[in-house]
């Protein structure tokens, strides 16, 4: 975890020396007939990810589906027959 007076970048890049790993592999698990190397680039983050809803929002979201459901309605379907009610979800043809 960064210390209070990191910069802002340096949440960004993990580490910036390359690595290698090496392991041992092969058909047998007592004798590795051959050693791997992977080359592990310096990872960089272009932004910070959003967690989404919480766990309590996803339960409320989850109860709200379902009771559509049991209620014959579908919130993920819309009616795709009636172009009126899906058009927003289209590019227009300029």
């Amino acid at each position: 975890m960064p210390t209070p007076t990191a910069s802002v970048e340096e949440d960004y890049i993990l580490d910036t020396r390359e690595k290698w790993l090496i392991f041992t592999c092969g058909s047998e698990t007592y004798t590795p007939h051959r050693i791997g190397f992977k080359r592990i680039k310096p990872m960089e983050f272009n932004g910070r990810i959003d967690p989404g809803p919480s766990l309590k929002e996803r339960i409320v979201e989850y109860k709200r589906r379902k009771q559509l459901e049991l209620n014959g309605e579908n919130a993920e379907d819309p009616d795709w027959s009636d172009f009126s009610k899906v058009a927003d979800r289209f590019d227009t043809v300029r």
